[in-house]
């Protein structure tokens, strides 16, 4: 099954500011507004029209964005986190691993200073979600082999939260176990949870998203735990 067909199979689409977003999204977006956060949602480009690095490259820029509209916004520039789970994990990943990549010349600037990565598509190989790889490669080699996350890390990527569901069927969890293996060589600081059972998609695990796992749910605490000490923050 399609990753976002399984999604969308039980989720309600709710209003967020005037646009139809996913319950699975709304809920972090009023999580970690409530604990101080400010919180903000990136529309990329997806499909057909995912290739040539597009997303990749509005990621980007809308880091660079936060930066350079950090006191209109009230930001802390140096304190950016990008979060993203399944698909979109692959894409914040992405730009963890590539934004000093020599050849697309991104720019430190839109280098974030966190990741939160859930459920992540990270791999090309074997175990790939190949739908997604697919969207993004275009099934070019090259981008196919740079594209494989795990094949990218170096010392230089953020720090990272990451947490799988063993039981994910969709995006199988060797994809976060490759991704944390290539962490530990570079010696890249991470927090990593791996929850036995469960499934793809299930986001803050409570009925609000219609997946109550009770015993993954700590995963959202967790993670405010480990971003307030990376970035000193108070709640």
């Amino acid at each position: 099954m399609r990753i976002q067909e399984q999604i969308r199979s039980r989720r309600s689409v709710r209003s967020f500011d005037g646009r139809k977003v996913e319950a699975e999204t709304l809920q972090e977006i009023l999580r970690f507004s409530a604990l101080g956060y400010q919180a903000f949602l990136i529309e990329y480009s997806v499909g057909e029209r995912a290739g040539e690095l597009r997303p990749l490259r509005e990621l980007a820029a809308c880091v660079r964005i936060l930066r350079r509209r950090a006191a209109e916004w009230h930001i802390e520039p140096e304190h950016i986190a990008v979060l993203g789970f399944s698909a979109g994990g692959h894409l914040a990943a992405s730009l963890g691993v590539l934004w000093n990549h020599p050849a697309l010349k991104l720019g430190s600037a839109c280098r974030p200073d966190a990741l939160v990565l859930y459920y992540p598509v990270i791999t090309a190989g074997e175990c790939a979600h190949r739908e997604s790889i697919d969207n993004v490669t275009g099934g070019d080699p090259g981008l196919t082999e740079l594209l494989s996350l795990e094949k990218q890390v170096t010392p230089d990527m953020p720090a990272t939260f990451l947490w799988h569901c063993v039981g994910d069927e969709s995006v199988p969890v060797e994809n976060s176990v490759l991704l944390l293996a290539s962490m530990q060589r570079a010696h890249v600081p991470y927090e990593c949870h791996l929850f036995a059972g469960g499934a793809h998609g299930i986001s803050v695990c409570t009925r609000e998203v219609e997946t109550p796992y009770p015993d993954i749910a700590p995963w959202f605490d967790l993670c405010t735990n480990w971003l307030n000490r990376q970035f000193q923050f108070i709640p």
